[in-house]
């Protein structure tokens, strides 16, 4: 595949994943870019151990990385509403965000990766596991360390 149709396929999924991280609009677009200059960069040694959207998102995961700890933010608001549109329950859009925020804000980094990549992305644990660069067996112990910490949190 070309670097090209790798760009029309997956550049609005990777623009997805850095607003999540980044809430500047431009930033975010000029990581896009840089992922996609890596992923050229390195397309001939790609050796399609994982899928292209895999690859993709974890170089985009590492570049709104090092652009948090270049700016030196410790945490990424999370604004619940840019990522689903359904208001299946009784809280107003307010009250979701408040809601949202609470859980978000007490969660690490690699925490909120996984409700991303699970929740938002849809991907499979088996995918999970494969951006995230850990065996399935470690992705599910964190996954059930993290149900149990955000259980907690809706109950206090």
């Amino acid at each position: 595949m070309t670097i090209e149709e790798l760009y029309k396929k997956y550049s609005a999924h990777i623009l997805l994943l850095c607003k999540r991280y980044i809430y500047n609009n431009a930033d975010a677009e000029d990581i896009v870019q840089t992922v996609f200059l890596k992923a050229w960069r390195s397309l001939g040694s790609f050796k399609n151990q994982a899928h292209h959207f895999t690859w993709l998102y974890r170089i985009g995961v590492n570049e709104c990385l090092n652009y948090l700890r270049k700016h030196r933010h410790e945490q990424v608001p999370f604004d619940e509403a840019k990522y689903t549109g359904s208001a299946e329950d009784s809280l107003s859009p307010g009250e979701k965000n408040l809601f949202w925020n609470m859980i978000m804000s007490n969660l690490d980094t690699k925490e909120r990766e996984i409700i991303f990549l699970y929740a938002f992305e849809r991907l499979r644990m088996s995918e999970i596991a494969v951006v995230m660069q850990t065996s399935r067996q470690a992705l599910h112990k964190r996954w059930e360390k993290l149900r149990n910490k955000i259980q907690k949190r809706i109950r206090s």
